[in-house]
């Protein structure tokens, strides 16, 4: 009898073990199965490591034969628009690779400043000995942008229906006043808000909005 109580314990211990090394054995598979659930879910939900940031590549941007260049604006089809000089100040468009030189006819110099996604450049220059106006380049023709009895313009910024903003001063040689502008459909408006000296018009979005600054109060005495 006591024989047989020794075999049945001997027999339940072995159950046990054995019960503890599937237990183990599950609890493994369980937590590999886990780990691959956690690892499957990173990948789902984009979780990023070190190794697969992002890469940036730079580009050098200066036309052949020119000694500088700065780069000043891009459209969402990555087309840039800039100044620099080749013993003269130009404009530059660099698309697809190619550059273009901005420089309307007859000008002393040239900036560009803007650009929209249809390609249309904006910036301001030298016309003549004492003449600063802005100008519009669509389509390979030039615009002239400054409004009637304005001495200087300067363009900054264009929106994708050709609305075209930037400031300049009234008076001859541009001795007056420095207001913003919007030309848009072929009218000037003149933006100044009211109490203020002075103001910038730098940049528009497709709804027309206009941002710039300015100096409150009297010229030179106001805040900026």
């Amino acid at each position: 009898m006591r024989c047989l109580n020794t075999i049945k314990q001997a027999e339940e211990l072995l159950r046990i073990r054995n019960r503890d090394k599937t237990m183990n054995v599950l609890r493994k598979s369980t937590e590999k199965l886990l780990v691959l659930m956690v690892m499957s879910i990173s990948v789902i939900l984009g979780i990023t490591t070190p190794s697969s940031a992002v890469e940036y590549k730079y580009t050098e941007l200066l036309p052949p034969g020119w000694s500088s260049a700065l780069a000043w604006s891009i459209n969402n089809s990555g087309a840039v628009v800039g100044f620099g000089k080749d013993g003269t100040t130009k404009g530059f468009l660099y698309s697809a690779e190619v550059y273009t030189e901005l420089l309307p006819p007859r000008w002393i110099s040239a900036e560009a400043h803007g650009i929209n996604d249809r390609g249309a450049v904006v910036g301001y220059g030298q016309a003549r000995a004492v003449t600063y106006p802005g100008f519009l380049y669509s389509d390979g023709v030039y615009t002239d942008i400054i409004p009637r009895g304005w001495g200087m313009s300067q363009a900054f910024g264009i929106n994708d229906s050709g609305a075209v903003v930037g400031h300049g001063t009234t008076g001859t040689a541009g001795t007056g006043t420095t207001k913003g502008f919007l030309y848009s459909a072929g009218v000037y408006t003149e933006l100044l808000p009211p109490g203020w000296s002075v103001s910038q018009a730098s940049g528009i979005n497709d709804s027309g909005a206009v941002v710039g600054h300015g100096t409150t109060g009297t010229a030179g005495s106001g805040t900026t």
